[in-house]
């Protein structure tokens, strides 16, 4: 089965899950190094916020691959990956908020400024929420209609 083969088949929920993939990579890269250039910002970095992030996007990939080496897979693993990728920006969202407030609360009292490093990886969790919930309610595969079943 080649990859022509294997993308044949999918439904523009594949791409949305592929997407928000890319944004749960890309918000496990930009959060650690955006709070690395505000003073102490490591501090208030949550390690399981970056954790599911990345474990959304290897389980995803994983998704992904299998199906390339064990076809009958396909039908099995990819509906479950828009729901695997919510779980993780979304429990990955609700572990980010204390972590941000803690630094708006230590951090506001003495004056407090809105940096790009403290706007910028939230804006990236709040997208990829987002994405990933309404990437549940889209079909991953196309549903193939059998033409004698329909026309009966």
């Amino acid at each position: 089965m080649g990859i022509k083969d294997y993308l044949q088949n999918k439904a523009v929920g594949f791409y949305v899950a592929l997407g928000v993939a890319v944004l749960c990579l890309a918000a496990a890269i930009v959060y650690p190094i955006s709070f690395s250039t505000i003073e102490d910002g490591m501090e208030f970095v949550s390690w399981p916020t970056l954790i599911l992030l990345l474990l959304g996007f290897i389980l995803t990939a994983a998704c992904f691959v299998i199906p390339l080496f064990v076809p009958w897979l396909s039908e099995w693993l990819l509906p479950t990956v828009p729901w695997i990728l919510a779980g993780c920006a979304l429990l990955g969202l609700f572990l980010f908020v204390p972590a941000f407030y803690d630094y708006i609360i230590a951090k506001g009292t003495g004056g407090f400024e809105l940096k790009i490093g403290f706007i910028l990886p939230a804006v990236f969790f709040i997208l990829t929420a987002i994405a990933a919930t309404a990437g549940m309610f889209i079909r991953v595969i196309k549903k193939e209609i059998n033409i004698e079943e329909a026309s009966a």
